[in-house]
């Protein structure tokens, strides 16, 4: 993670008009290690380091009120989740181990935390912490990895991406295996785990709607990964955005035209994604499933604020902010953005 490029922005709403918006980055320096997360105005402006002492520090996760920052840091040697005040105090140690932890999100009472750990077996696979008594436990077991847990919002499951059961089979006259990636879902308290994808294929980084019913994911076949992972996929590897029903076990094609769309996000009930294109183009850019058209060109990470009227984009290099319904602000980060988190609504 130290030779890793990558910029995080968390993006806050306030709870009342008087509260400023405010968002957190979590900046990649050019020396080794010098991974930091700041804290600014939602236009970037009045920026600040949140933490005094900055280290390899990613993968943010708000708590549901919003006063604090769930984080991965590797300022103790090793990957452990830490949670500090939104004003950059009261930081504190939520796990110690030498284990690899990481991919926090909470409960929607913000009791809780699912996160990823590699503790035990050595394989990625989904603990949950109690953040009174600080217990963690394992909540999923058995070999290959369990990535990406989210809390449907009525708190009563986990879905999550899953490589078990998968021979990493080899792609056709290559050498490279193909990493084949289910979607599952469960209780919390570690029952009724159950997939939800047909196996075979390859869905990715589910996210619920409001309904705590259905999930959505982007779909593709596992030949289709080795050439969607570029930036200009190769013509004729469309991917599939899918809703799935974890009720009745069925599922139904999102109607989002063509093209290798990721990142499918849920905004105000809709889908909102990203289209990527050969070669770039303005083809490629933010779409939403209504019809309507976001910013075009290359645009690798997107996200959209809890109410749906603000979006961040980046493009690797730089981070812009839109209105959903008006234009891209004056305001562009001179970097990149691998993530960006919004500050939910309390």
């Amino acid at each position: 993670m130290r030779t890793a490029v990558a910029i995080v922005a968390v993006w806050g709403l306030a709870a009342a008009a008087a509260e400023p918006q405010r968002i957190a980055i979590s900046r990649v320096f050019p020396g080794p290690g010098q991974i930091g997360l700041f804290i600014a105005a939602a236009d970037g402006s009045s920026e600040r380091p949140l933490l005094e002492i900055r280290d390899a520090d990613y993968d943010p996760a708000w708590a549901p009120d919003g006063a604090s920052i769930v984080f991965t840091s590797e300022r103790e040697g090793s990957a452990d989740l830490f949670r500090v005040k939104v004003d950059g105090t009261a930081l504190e140690r939520l796990t110690d181990d030498a284990a690899y932890d990481d991919q926090a999100a909470f409960s929607p009472d913000g009791r809780q935390l699912v996160f990823v750990s590699s503790r035990q077996s050595g394989f990625a696979h989904l603990w949950t912490m109690d953040l009174q008594t600080r217990r963690a436990k394992p909540l999923t077991t058995g070999h290959g990895g369990d990535f990406r847990p989210s809390w449907s919002p009525d708190g009563k499951w986990i879905a999550f991406s899953s490589d078990r059961d998968s021979t990493m089979p080899f792609a056709h006259g290559r050498w490279e295996h193909l990493h084949v990636v289910d979607l599952y879902v469960m209780h919390p308290d570690g029952s009724g785990l159950k997939r939800i994808t047909e196996h075979g294929e390859f869905c990715g980084s589910p996210k619920w709607q409001r309904d705590s019913r259905h999930v959505v994911a982007y779909c593709m076949t596992a030949e289709q990964t080795l050439a969607n992972r570029r930036a200009g996929p190769d013509a004729g590897n469309d991917t599939r955005l899918v809703a799935y029903d974890i009720t009745s076990g069925g599922s139904s094609a999102i109607a989002a035209g063509p093209g290798v769309k990721i990142n499918p996000s849920v905004v105000n009930g809709a889908v909102a994604y990203i289209r990527k294109d050969t070669g770039g183009g303005d083809a490629a850019g933010v779409y939403y499933a209504n019809g309507m058209r976001g910013p075009k060109g290359d645009v690798r990470a997107a996200a959209w604020s809890p109410d749906g009227d603000w979006f961040a984009t980046s493009n690797g290099t730089e981070l812009e902010f839109h209105r959903v319904a008006g234009s891209r602000l004056d305001i562009t980060w001179p970097a990149g953005a691998a993530q960006m988190v919004w500050r939910p609504n309390p």
